[in-house]
C-alpha cells in the first residue's frame, strides 16, 4: 500500500516532481506536475495515484502533460503558472 498519495480529482499540493503509479498497465514513473489537481490515466482512469518525490530524484523528467496517457488533461485541467 502506498503512503502519501493523491488520487484524481484532488488538488496538488506543490508543484514539481511526482511519482506516478498506474494500475496494471505500465511501471510507475516520474513527472513534473503543475496542473492544480491530479488528472486521471487515459487507461488506468481513476486508479492512477501520484505520490511526492524529492526534488533531487531526476530534475529532467518529463512534464505529466506531455505524456501520452495524460495528454488529455492538458486541455481540461489549470496549468499552474511558473
Amino acid at each position: 500500500m502506498l503512503r502519501n498519495t493523491f488520487k484524481p480529482g484532488e488538488p496538488v499540493p506543490n508543484r514539481g516532481l511526482y511519482w506516478v503509479h498506474h494500475y496494471q498497465h505500465r511501471l510507475a514513473h516520474l513527472a513534473r506536475i503543475r496542473f492544480s489537481t491530479f488528472p486521471g490515466c487515459a487507461q488506468c482512469t481513476e486508479r492512477v495515484r501520484f505520490e511526492p518525490a524529492p526534488i533531487s530524484t531526476d530534475p529532467k523528467a518529463m512534464w505529466l502533460r506531455e505524456d501520452v496517457d495524460f495528454r488529455h488533461a492538458a486541455g481540461s485541467f489549470t496549468d499552474l503558472p511558473e
